[in-house]
């Protein structure tokens, strides 16, 4: 039995023009107990929506919503126990550490009337994220990384059925998002929390959830873990959105081989057919630098270009490379590589087995 489950979920707006159109079209999701889900998508794909249509802020057209066997479709959002995060935290500024946490407490039915268990429970979580020496601050003492992580106490005090995230770090500077997502990550598995978060940030997705799901344009594309996800993208929006930019669109030939502006690759003719649009897809970390004149081994394709460009971003350097096709080619190297000088040649090799042929 899962522990949540979406069935056939949609959500239907009317254009300008007075016609339906699809916010969301046809979600099924399911989730263990425990299990953290991104829902991880570009502006306008869905994902928010998808979040209040769980918490029933807004209302299903189609579809139905259950928690642990029970059909909570009908049920209104304050029966349902969940705990929801907001990107701007939505604090309370007049009041202090302690009464923002227990204002939630003191409207909750297993707490309410009881100031010893309101108070104890208010310590907890304080404690949780390591901020009880907070307690009779105000809010706009804090910092920012300080007020998110009191958001997430006031969200877990409750001790919710389910938590719902959108954007939690979103508003916040790029170093504290990195040190955050992964304390993030250790609350929730620490109090075994069933979560959903929304986030644009493939980092956030992959440092934080168990599974991401991938959207785009109302539907759900591909929903697998972070590995399978980086390694075997369903196809070419898939791999586009995660980051990817060494894309090339070919075609399967006869002899099951699709041509790239590097070499030719034979595929399994049992997972694409002869004739098929396919997008061969090249990681970024895959190539190998070599000398001009260094022998290439079977199974290996040279790939000789121009060095246009060397970004140094701390651990590895991020180039560019123009072919004579003017194809440009995108690759990371550890810092510790000597390259060559930027609009000088460059010599490469990939493995043929390295390169992903997946479906347009």
């Amino acid at each position: 039995m899962k522990y949540l489950s979406l069935k056939s979920i949609s959500k239907v707006y009317s254009n300008v023009a007075g016609q339906d159109a699809w916010i969301l079209d046809n979600i099924n999701l399911e989730l263990e107990h425990g299990d953290i889900l991104a829902l991880l998508g570009s502006s306008g794909c869905g994902k928010t929506t998808l979040l209040r249509l769980i918490t029933g802020l807004e209302r299903l057209d189609n579809g139905s919503v259950f928690l642990n066997d029970e059909d909570i479709t009908q049920l209104p959002t304050h029966k349902r126990h969940f705990g929801m995060m907001f990107q701007d935290f939505a604090l309370f500024p007049h009041k202090t550490v302690y009464e923002n946490i227990a204002f939630g407490l003191e409207i909750n039915e297993l707490f309410s009337g009881n100031k010893k268990r309101i108070a104890d429970r208010v310590e907890e979580v304080l404690s949780l994220v390591n901020l009880s020496h907070t307690a009779n601050r105000y809010i706009q003492d804090l910092s920012g990384g300080e007020k998110q992580r009191i958001a997430l106490a006031r969200t877990l005090a409750p001790k919710p059925k389910l938590i719902l995230l959108d954007e939690p770090l979103g508003s916040l500077d790029r170093a504290l998002r990195e040190e955050l997502m992964f304390e993030l990550r250790d609350i929730l598995k620490l109090t075994q929390m069933t979560a959903i978060f929304v986030t644009h940030d493939q980092t956030e997705a992959f440092s934080i959830a168990d599974k991401i799901a991938v959207m785009d344009k109302g539907k759900i594309v591909q929903i697998n873990e972070g590995r399978t996800l980086y390694f075997k993208p369903k196809n070419k929006k898939v791999a586009a959105f995660l980051g990817f930019k060494n894309l090339f669109d070919t075609m399967v030939d006869k002899k099951h081989q699709v041509k790239t502006p590097f070499g030719t690759i034979d595929i399994n003719p049992k997972t694409f057919l002869s004739g098929e649009k396919v997008t061969a897809l090249i990681r970024p970390e895959s190539a190998k630098l070599i000398g001009e004149k260094a022998p290439i081994q079977l199974g290996q394709l040279l790939i000789k270009g121009i060095l246009t460009s060397v970004t140094f971003l701390g651990g590895y350097y991020q180039i560019r490379i123009l072919l004579d096709s003017g194809e440009k080619l995108y690759f990371k190297f550890q810092n510790q590589v000597n390259l060559p000088e930027t609009n000088s040649e460059i010599f490469i090799v990939i493995e043929k087995k390295d390169i992903e042929i997946i479906h347009q």
